[in-house]
């Protein structure tokens, strides 16, 4: 209110909502896509501030007052003050120019440096300290669970005026125990990073039980009634609300007629995190199917026997879309993420080899 009246995003007509530092669309530009409109400086309208009657507020009246007649204040805004905003970093090791060096930059970003790991937002160090064992914070970085990540992390950062995404640089998800992964929407975005990137996406085909339900090694198989093969996969991939997710349900069956539903959901290069379970329906079967019709709406906003039969679906916004299996049994898949923009559709694409679909 101070600075002015906000327009419409110039995108996509969109609302503008200020989050942090910047103001960003919260618009949509169809069903498949959302807006990615951020700015420092966003569109103003020039006329007067109306102020509903029932407010009754005697600094804003008196601002008002002040402010008949002239026009709203510029906000000055220098992006790349902002830069490390709200962060605390550590630096450890040797490392490609001086302590010294990075944190001026730090500093001159918005961001604060700690000597303790202890309570940081992350510890930059460089891939050649992490190959020589590490000092002290590198290890107590490692036992805490901070993420550990090079110094790229800083200069792509100032470079691109903003926070870059931390996973995208870690340099110890390799030798921590459980070993974190990169997730794909994660990934720093550049060139670079789209073509060496590659992904497995755990699918056999439109009849094989996914290895990770382990009924497979039991002779389960795919369950079919009435034409219709209880198998789906599905996914999203969105760009503005930073969704790259998969989905898959199986309801699959034992030699003994023992049911089983299988779902495992969640983000596409990160195994770790996604949810998965197996439930055991018995020889209930109609209450199986009652659950995976329910499973299917709830994440893609359709009815299941429709598009099992028909194809018939529609795009839902936010929701996931189901990838089209078929019955040809071709080698093991890996594929590469590129970035796609076209007018009114900012989206991620898995280019597919060798794949069940």
């Amino acid at each position: 209110m101070f600075y002015g009246p906000l327009e419409k995003c110039p995108m996509c007509g969109g609302q503008l909502e200020c989050k942090g530092w910047k103001y960003k669309c919260t618009g949509k530009y169809s069903e498949w896509a959302s807006c990615i409109f951020s700015s420092s400086n966003p569109p103003r309208r020039s006329d007067p501030i109306k102020v509903p009657e029932d407010i009754s507020n005697d600094f804003v009246n008196k601002w008002l007052k002040q402010q008949e007649g002239k026009g709203y204040p510029k906000r000055d805004v220098d992006e790349e003050a902002h830069i490390f905003s709200g962060m605390m970093i550590a630096l450890s090791g040797r490392m490609s120019r001086s302590h010294a060096y990075f944190k001026e930059q730090i500093l001159n970003h918005g961001g604060k440096v700690n000597n303790s790991v202890l309570g940081v937002t992350c510890v930059v160090a460089s891939p050649a300290e992490r190959d020589k064992g590490g000092s002290g914070g590198f290890a107590e970085a490692l036992e805490r669970g901070t993420p550990v990540v090079s110094e790229n992390w800083i200069v792509d950062s100032i470079q691109k005026k903003e926070a870059q995404p931390l996973a995208a640089y870690d340099i110890v998800s390799d030798v921590v125990p459980e070993g974190r992964g990169l997730p794909l929407d994660k990934l720093d975005p550049s060139e670079e990073a789209i073509e060496t990137l590659a992904a497995e996406l755990k699918l056999a085909g439109k009849r094989s039980v996914h290895k990770d339900s382990k009924l497979d090694k039991d002779g389960g198989h795919i369950f079919e009634k009435d034409g219709i093969i209880y198998n789906c996969a599905c996914s999203i991939c969105e760009l503005g609300s930073e969704m790259n997710q998969f989905c898959i349900m199986q309801l699959i069956m034992l030699p003994e007629k023992q049911l089983h539903l299988f779902y495992k959901k969640g983000p596409i290069g990160h195994d770790q995190m996604a949810e998965e379970r197996v439930e055991d329906f018995g020889n209930c079967v109609n209450d199986a199917i009652k659950e995976f019709a329910r499973l299917f709406e709830e994440v893609t906003g359709n009815e299941f026997e429709p598009w099992e039969r028909e194809k018939k679906f529609e795009k839902k916004s936010m929701k996931m879309y189901p990838l089209d299996m078929v019955h040809l049994l071709v080698s093991s898949f890996s594929g590469s993420m590129l970035w796609s923009s076209t007018q009114k559709h900012h989206c991620f694409f898995l280019f597919l080899a060798g794949c069940w679909f």
